[in-house]
């Protein structure tokens, strides 16, 4: 059916008063697992918005526009529709809408690995809720925020925000413990005890809601893989990068799967099975190369040149060094275009880190 002829009394109360949008945001919120159904709604919205120039709307629109690109791996798109519901928000004013279009912004900067627009924009989301004292899009940034600094590899900046979230006593949702939960876990693998890692990732099975585990199970199955490979149960380790990569490949999950096979060929270099790391390393660059999955894509091409060089192959090395540093440069220069353009607005002392922010599996809303 027709959008605009399937909800024509929503419509027609959103054209009267746009602090109706909140019946049309529910509604979007409860298509996020259903991309065909939530792609034509976006559509419908922004289509309706458009004509009768409904600001506030469009910039909502475009704020869930963001999250359907990013669930189809279409990353420089979510990008650019987060980005344009952020400069409407700005434009009337909306604070809040502002802090949204933020917390999709440091989302998906943080997944194509531009860490630095990541934290700017996270940093202005925090700063923005503290001004308007809303504590659950602020719960929201800070657990973004420190995963974030996970995918940095500074775990004990991630380790302090966690802390915090802790020490300020809010009230998480399931999505949310189960984001803080392997955030935690992942930083036990790296700096701590990965049995604790373990507990972590076990605590996370027991949420009431299967359907938030489903979204989870394929990092699970990666996180519990690289806790057991710390451990130096090598095989066991193995069996759960292989869960991994049979879950995110029966789920489409593109992202998922490529992040599944490095892991899986980090463990194959240790163990010396390096042709098989070879073989899984070359698939990932064939998929990531056609979905611009940067951060995948120079972490592989880094890995392939160390083995080759470990070979003794130096041409072969040579090669996917030098592929490693065109990437380098590309994300680089994307970074300089998206700063120039696009620098979220902050006072200074958070530009300049003069202030210590106290206060994922990232959380969309």
């Amino acid at each position: 059916m027709d959008f605009q002829l399937k909800y024509a009394n929503e419509l027609n109360k959103l054209k009267e008063n746009e602090d109706n949008i909140e019946f049309f945001k529910d509604l979007l919120l409860k298509y996020l697992t259903n991309l065909e159904e939530l792609k034509e709604s976006i559509d419908g919205l922004l289509m309706f918005s458009n004509e009768n120039k409904l600001y506030k709307t469009n910039a909502w629109a475009y704020y869930f526009l963001g999250w359907y690109n990013f669930d189809t791996s279409d990353y420089y798109k979510a990008a650019e529709s987060f980005l344009n519901s952020n400069d409407i928000f700005e434009k009337i004013k909306n604070k809040t809408g502002i802090v949204y279009a933020c917390n999709g912004l440091t989302n998906v900067y943080c997944q194509i690995g531009q860490f630095k627009l990541a934290n700017e924009w996270g940093l202005k989301g925090i700063s923005l809720c503290e001004e308007i004292n809303d504590r659950n899009a602020l719960l929201i940034l800070l657990i973004n925020t420190g995963i974030n600094y996970i995918q940095m590899n500074y775990f004990k900046k991630a380790k302090e925000i966690f802390n915090n979230i802790k020490i300020m006593d809010f009230e998480l949702n399931n999505i949310q413990k189960v984001s803080y939960n392997l955030a935690l876990a992942e930083i036990e693998i790296n700096i701590g005890d990965p049995k604790l890692a373990l507990d972590y990732i076990e605590s996370t099975l027991g949420t009431e809601e299967q359907s938030v585990i489903n979204t989870y199970i394929s990092e699970i199955y990666k996180l519990k893989g690289m806790a057991y490979k710390k451990l130096k149960e090598y095989d066991v380790a193995e069996q759960e990068f292989i869960k991994s990569y049979d879950f995110a490949n029966e789920q489409e999950l593109i992202y998922e799967k490529c992040s599944a096979m490095v892991e899986w060929s980090k463990l194959c270099i240790l163990v010396g099975r390096k042709q098989d790391a070879i073989g899984a390393l070359n698939e990932v660059t064939e998929i990531c190369s056609s979905k611009e999955l940067n951060i995948l894509l120079r972490e592989t091409y880094h890995i392939l040149y160390k083995i080759y060089k470990e070979l003794n192959l130096p041409i072969e090395a040579l090669e996917y060094l030098e592929k490693y540093i065109l990437i380098d440069d590309k994300m680089y220069d994307y970074e300089q275009n998206q700063l120039m353009n696009h620098h979220p607005y902050m006072p200074f002392y958070l530009l300049t880190g003069k202030r210590q922010v106290h206060h994922i599996y990232q959380i969309q809303t």
